[in-house]
């Protein structure tokens, strides 16, 4: 153990050795405040650039010009478009699929973790359909079976949700599928 650390520590060396040679500054860097050490020599100043930029070019000639020069037109940049990932988007959409195939599998086994499933779909703006009460409408419901009211004013409301439906930012991914109360006694 203790030599596996020794040739670590000995190959880090090494690596800023051929680093320090590569570079061409084998300076010795000195702590602020403090004087150099013997033997070492003073930290010289930065070399002069190579390049120096170029003399700006001659003033122009100020008076009458011999017509009047066409002044240039704004450019404006157009505006960024947003193209949606395509592959990030399918990802998303499979694992959404995923997620409300999970919790169809735990609505029954454990409710608890199907509500936090449900919970980070509505957080990532996936919304679960749970109709409970309202008025049936065959337009946005699924009827999977019928049982009979209990008074005359709820005939034709959602009794249950037996399978819960989902939108993602408006779009139906699923319709709930319901049971639906009837005033008739099934037969």
């Amino acid at each position: 153990m203790l030599s596996t650390l020794l040739y670590a520590l000995a190959g880090l060396c090494l690596a800023a050795a051929v680093i320090l040679w590569w570079t061409g500054r084998p300076e010795r860097v000195e702590r602020p405040g403090t004087a150099p050490g013997p033997g070492s020599a003073p930290i010289p100043a930065p070399a002069p650039p190579r390049w120096t930029p170029p003399p700006p070019p001659p003033a122009r000639a100020v008076g009458p010009t011999p017509g009047p020069a066409p002044a240039p037109a704004p450019v404006a940049a157009p505006p960024p478009v947003l193209v949606p990932d395509r592959r990030a988007a399918e990802e998303r959409r499979r694992l959404v699929e995923l997620c409300i195939d999970l919790s169809d599998r735990l609505a029954d086994e454990n409710a608890a973790l199907a509500g936090r499933l449900h919970q980070g779909l509505a957080e990532v703006g996936v919304r679960v359909v749970e109709p409970d009460g309202s008025v049936f409408d065959r337009r946005e419901h699924d009827a999977l079976d019928v049982e009979p009211a209990p008074s005359p004013q709820q005939v034709r409301t959602v009794a249950s949700t037996a399978r819960a439906g989902f939108v993602d930012r408006g779009e139906v991914l699923r319709r709930p599928g319901v049971v639906v109360y009837t005033s008739e006694e099934p037969s």
